[in-house]
C-alpha cells in the first residue's frame, strides 16, 4: 500500500470520526431540549409571564389568541376555567380606565 492510499484511508477515517463527534453532539442537544420541554412539571415563560402582568393597547385580540391561551392551556396546564378568570382580569385591568367592552369565549379560543 502506497503513501497516497494510506493517506486517503486516513482523511477518510479522520472525516468518520468528526462525523460521529457531530452526531453525538446534536443527540446530546436534543436530548437536553426534549427534556427541558418535555418532562410533566408546568413551565414558565417570563416574557409571557411579564406579559401577563402588563396591559397592552394594540393586538390584545392576536396576543390572546396566539401567545396568551395557548400557554396557559398548554404550557402551564391550567383548566378553561382558570384561564377564563386570569384573562378576564388582564382584560379588566386594561380596559377600567378606558371605557371598553372586549367579551372572551375562551372555550372555542375566540374573542
Amino acid at each position: 500500500m502506497g503513501w497516497a492510499e494510506t493517506l486517503i484511508k486516513h482523511l477518510i477515517g479522520t472525516f468518520y470520526a468528526n462525523l460521529e463527534s457531530e452526531k453525538i453532539k446534536e443527540d446530546k442537544r436534543l436530548e437536553s431540549n426534549y427534556s427541558r420541554y418535555n418532562n410533566q412539571e408546568p413551565h414558565e415563560i417570563p416574557w409571557i409571564e411579564k406579559l401577563l402582568e402588563t396591559p397592552i393597547t394594540d393586538h390584545r385580540k392576536l396576543c390572546l389568541q396566539h401567545i396568551l391561551i395557548p400557554y396557559l392551556v398548554n404550557i402551564k396546564g391550567m383548566p378553561r376555567s382558570e384561564v377564563s378568570l386570569i384573562l378576564e382580569k388582564w382584560i379588566k385591568n386594561m380596559t377600567k380606565n378606558k371605557g371598553w367592552i372586549l367579551i372572551i369565549n375562551i372555550q372555542s379560543n375566540q374573542i
